[in-house]
């Protein structure tokens, strides 16, 4: 778990008491859960004005997304670089993203990188695997196949599901590592099994004609009958593998699919 520094109350030269400091925010956070966004605000506020880095993030969450306030990019951004000047790796990610977005700030991938990299280096799975993405685009830095996979690979082994597909994306291709479709297959699967709907959709294809791993027609098709739920070309693969399967097999894969669920989702961290 992340130890946050406390921060001195901007103004009053107060030092944030850390027991009250923490039911406010943990008060916020619940509130904000069940929905109750004007309970959220009143503590969060208070403890973002003395200088919380963790509730300066969530109220830039909630301008950036318009819950319980009008939504308002700008007041995001303020926010956001509180919590990201403070070293709140969250809060840099996604002052990251508002640079990438163009939202309450003019468009610039060199600042976006310069954010995901701050915290992607403090470990953030999500900051990793954007900053990753960049480096393979070449946007806002060097283009960087090698140093992409690298981050891509952190964040793939932390559990999170981007990264996971991104790394197996490349062991597909053999872009940035040499191609293996055995690794391919891995790390699809494990971003498929978090219900990631592009792995789910690579893996149905990988699994059908045993590249990477033995072929299982039963298998193939419950992933494309799973991704089929959130990728628009799962169905037409699901159709073509049916044509070479068996009613009972069929049959057998939407029993499978109609049983499945996914994997807890793993990402930043808190």
């Amino acid at each position: 778990m992340m130890r946050f520094p406390i921060v001195l109350a901007i103004g009053l030269g107060l030092a944030l008491d850390p027991a009250s400091a923490r039911a406010g925010f943990e008060n916020a956070v619940y509130a904000i859960n069940i929905g109750d966004y004007a309970a959220a605000l009143k503590n969060l506020r208070p403890l973002a004005d003395q200088g919380d880095a963790r509730a300066q993030h969530k109220l830039g969450v909630l301008y950036g997304e318009g819950r319980g306030v009008a939504q308002d990019h700008v007041a995001a951004v303020e926010w956001h670089r509180k919590a990201a000047e403070q070293g709140f790796a969250q809060a840099q990610n996604d002052l990251a993203d508002l640079f990438m977005g163009g939202k309450g700030v003019t468009q610039d991938n060199v600042e976006a990188a310069k954010w995901y990299r701050r915290a992607a280096e403090q470990g953030d799975a999500a900051a990793q695997t954007n900053l990753g993405y960049l480096l393979y685009l070449g946007q806002g830095v060097a283009q960087d196949y090698g140093e992409a996979g690298a981050w891509w690979r952190k964040a793939a082994e932390q559990g999170y599901a981007n990264g996971q597909q991104y790394l197996a994306f490349f062991y597909k291709t053999g872009q940035g590592v040499a191609q293996d479709l055995a690794k391919a297959a891995k790390w699809f699967r494990k971003a498929a099994a978090s219900d990631h709907v592009i792995a789910q959709y690579e893996l149905a294809l990988l699994v059908f004609e045993g590249h990477g791993a033995p072929p299982d027609h039963v298998e193939a098709y419950m992933w494309a009958e799973i991704a089929a739920r959130g990728h628009p070309r799962a169905a037409e693969i699901r159709a073509a593998f049916a044509e070479r399967m068996t009613a009972e097999q069929i049959a057998e894969a939407e029993k499978r699919a109609r049983a499945w669920k996914p994997d807890p989702p793993a990402g930043s961290k808190q």
